[in-house]
């Protein structure tokens, strides 16, 4: 099959209950692979055992399951135990061309983050849009430190 299923709002699909069909709705719809993003940030501290469940249920469909955090300390320790994930990827700084492209070409702000890895980027350009590229730029040390990433 073909296809991916990107679940940006993981927290409320598991509150909703979709997570509890995810394997039958990726059945259905073949999808090859599923990306979780900021999974760190989910929210799914009561959800665990749904989450094991459609993880492995996805596992035994062939499916790839591909889950973003900025950080593995912060994830629950049942989620990293061996055999949970076959790789952990750590990403610290991306190629000049990509940092450019997600600062939108602004050399200033490119200048400033072109050594920050892509969680800092990004927080830093939904601060931008949010505030203003000032503040957001009078924020960078918050930015800096907030997603230390910790094997």
């Amino acid at each position: 099959g073909e296809g991916c299923l990107f679940l940006k709002d993981f927290a409320d699909a598991v509150r909703t209950g979709f997570i509890n069909n995810i394997a039958n709705y990726i059945s259905l719809l073949n999808f090859s692979f599923i990306i979780i993003d900021d999974f760190d940030h989910a929210g799914i501290q009561g959800f665990l055992d749904q989450i094991f469940d459609a993880f492995e249920t996805l596992k035994e469909l062939g499916k790839t399951i591909i889950v973003t955090a900025n950080s593995v300390a912060s994830l629950h320790p049942a989620m990293i135990r061996p055999g949970r994930f076959d790789k952990i990827i750590r990403i610290d700084t991306l190629e000049p061309e990509a940092v450019l492209n997600m600062v939108g070409g602004d050399l200033e702000l490119f200048e400033e983050f072109k050594e920050q890895p892509a969680a800092n980027i990004a927080e830093l350009m939904k601060r931008v849009k949010v505030f203003g590229k000032e503040i957001a730029l009078s924020q960078k040390e918050e930015i800096f430190n907030r997603s230390s990433f910790q094997e």
